[in-house]
């Protein structure tokens, strides 16, 4: 392992805290700030992953909240097809009631958004 030597600006109020953990353990300053580096900054695990997989979270990564929540919501769409579904088959009965009519269309108008929000191509 290549050991490198660098210096860093810190506050005066860092310093006084580094000073105290000094002060409380027998480490040296170098052993202290290395645990602790070693303690906050993650593992680089995203070079282990293939190219592929890498190039893939890479564009989840560039999408808005929005679309992840869209894309969120459209893992459960057994669920939410069956309900639609289900909805589709009173209303052609004549048994649907007017609250679930409602429900019909507000999740034909999710299912929709859902479908346009895709990161694949649509015909929206």
């Amino acid at each position: 392992m290549t050991i490198r030597t660098i210096t860093v600006t810190i506050s005066e109020a860092l310093y006084l805290q580094l000073e105290a953990a000094l002060r409380s353990s027998a480490l040296s300053i170098d052993t202290v700030v290395t645990q602790s580096l070693e303690r906050t900054i993650p593992p680089q695990l995203i070079s282990l992953l293939s190219t592929e997989l890498r190039t893939k979270l890479d564009m989840i990564g560039q999408l808005s909240d929005e679309v992840l929540r869209a894309i969120a919501l459209s893992m459960a769409p057994l669920a939410r097809g069956a309900r639609i579904d289900n909805l589709i088959a009173r209303k052609q009965d004549g048994s649907l009631t007017p609250e679930q009519q409602t429900k019909l269309t507000a999740l034909s108008a999710e299912s929709e958004a859902l479908w346009c929000a895709r990161p694949t191509p649509s015909p929206c």
